[in-house]
C-alpha cells in the first residue's frame, strides 16, 4: 500500500506542471506563515499590557524561535550548517 502512495507521488511530482506544483505546494505554507506572524501580533499586543521588560522578552523568544525554525528548515531541505 505504502509503495503504490510514493509511486503517485513520484509520478504526480515529476509528471505536474511546475506552476501548477509550485502553487498547489505553496499556498498551505504561505497560510501556516500568516497564521504563525498573526498569533504573534496577537501575543505581543497582549504581552505589551504587562509592561516593556516584559515585551522585549517576547520579541527575543519570537526571534529565536524564528530562527530556530529556519534552521530546522534548512536540515530537513538537505543544506549543511
Amino acid at each position: 500500500m505504502e509503495r503504490d502512495s510514493t509511486q503517485e507521488q513520484y509520478e504526480e511530482m515529476t509528471q505536474t506542471p511546475v506552476p501548477k506544483l509550485v502553487l498547489r505546494l505553496a499556498v498551505p505554507t504561505t497560510i501556516s506563515m500568516l497564521v504563525t506572524s498573526i498569533y504573534n501580533m496577537a501575543d505581543t499586543l497582549f504581552v505589551s499590557q504587562l509592561g516593556t521588560s516584559v515585551s522585549g522578552a517576547t520579541g527575543s523568544w519570537q526571534s529565536t524561535s524564528t530562527s530556530s525554525g529556519s534552521s530546522s528548515s534548512a536540515s530537513v531541505c538537505g543544506m549543511k550548517p
